[in-house]
């Protein structure tokens, strides 16, 4: 056999292996519960760049958003709006939707609240007891005045009453459960026990602890609650939830056998069902990051278990609820290259600007292609729930 002969051989021999590894990952995808086929809906978000790249640039295709061959839908929820005007992407000729002017923070399609700048939410500002924001503790804030507050942020950032997109509260600094608040979080656990501790003196340490979770818990809620009610109630339309819920352990598939959420985790969402009964939307979060060096299939397993999570949640507590899935792709390769673009975004160095910038995209958006390419850093989105015939990876 002549050398010509060999290589064809072999790469006959390669493709087969890819196709019959990507048959077996269809097939285990389809064992993940079947559920009547719905539209995928993917958001990106937060491109932490000024995209300095043209269309031409990134070779991407025109996708028609009246093709009914196109099963994916985008929506644009990045900050581009500060290249307008510049050789920035003009993604609907790609078929993705998107705020109008690229607004970022609110607009016809979606808008983000965030605590650092919506009503008066009580934090530690990076958990940093020294850095109390409007009180600090939640039991310590004032839930007048943030409703106050944020009736008038709600009012600025989605003018439109009648506003039917996705409106998500993103409260990151603080966990509103106590057996949540583990690591850096469990600054909100001694201060509140140092709260109770000066209040009733004499009282035993378990005392102490039992009153500082359930004042703890008690105005977390009260302010998630709250909060969540006065959006349905200015803007009723709109889809409403929080980022970052329902929970799932983060080590599925590595530390523990199976590939479903930890009993534990199921537990917390369970305790959790006085807010999934307030939402319209569940904003859970995957993220996708290099392959794992043991567990190749790690992504597929903790993405898996996430989903698979949320439907049960969604199920049990809130049939009404929308599922919309934040994700992020990245490409931990350092682009210092690209440093020539100008100016500086939020005063970030150079190489952190480069680091962040996503500059191609695959031709098909979905969580295969995600998987495969990871072709962009730094970009998040949502996914609108799943379909029986779509591969999850």
């Amino acid at each position: 056999m002549n050398q010509e002969e060999e290589e064809k051989k072999w790469k006959k021999k390669k493709k087969n292996k890819k196709k019959r590894k990507k048959n077996k990952r269809r097939g285990e995808s389809s064992e993940m519960g079947r559920e009547p086929p719905s539209r995928m809906v993917f958001i990106l978000l937060h491109f932490l760049s000024l995209l300095p790249l043209s269309q031409q640039a990134l070779n991407l295709p025109l996708i028609s958003s009246n093709s009914n061959a196109n099963r994916t839908n985008v929506v644009w929820m990045v900050p581009s709006w500060v290249c307008t005007g510049e050789d920035y992407i003009e993604v609907e000729k790609y078929g993705v939707k998107q705020n109008q002017d690229q607004k970022f923070t609110g607009g016809q399609v979606f808008a983000i609240f965030y605590e650092h700048s919506f009503g008066k939410i009580p934090y530690f500002k990076g958990q940093d007891v020294d850095k109390p924001m409007n009180g600090g503790l939640p039991q310590m804030g004032d839930l007048s005045a943030h409703l106050i507050e944020a009736e008038k942020n709600i009012n600025e950032t989605i003018p439109d009453e009648k506003f039917d997109g996705i409106a998500v509260i993103d409260i990151e600094e603080f966990r509103p459960m106590w057996k949540l608040s583990w690591g850096a979080f469990t600054v909100y656990k001694t201060e509140s026990i140092r709260l109770v501790r000066q209040q009733y003196p004499y009282w035993s340490p378990k005392q102490i602890e039992w009153q500082a979770e359930k004042d703890y818990e008690k105005a977390c809620q009260k302010f998630f609650i709250e909060t969540i009610r006065l959006g349905r109630r200015l803007r009723p339309k709109a889809k409403w939830g929080y980022y970052l819920f329902p929970k799932c352990n983060g080590d599925v598939g590595q530390k523990q056998e199976g590939t479903e959420c930890s009993q534990l985790f199921q537990r917390f969402n369970d305790d959790m069902n006085w807010l999934w009964v307030e939402s319209t939307a569940l904003f859970p979060s995957i993220y996708l990051y290099p392959k794992h060096k043991s567990i190749p299939d790690f992504n597929y397993i903790n993405t898996g278990a996430l989903i698979t999570e949320t439907r049960r949640v969604k199920r049990t507590y809130c049939p009404h609820c929308e599922i919309h899935i934040f994700t992020k792709i990245e490409n931990p390769a350092p682009y210092n290259y690209l440093c020539r673009c100008e100016r500086p975004f939020f005063g970030k160095s150079c190489e952190f600007r480069a680091r962040r910038l996503g500059f191609s995209m695959p031709r098909t958006v979905s969580l295969d292609d995600f998987d495969r390419y990871n072709a962009a850093n730094q970009f998040y989105a949502f996914r609108n729930g799943t379909s029986s015939n779509s591969t999850i990876r």
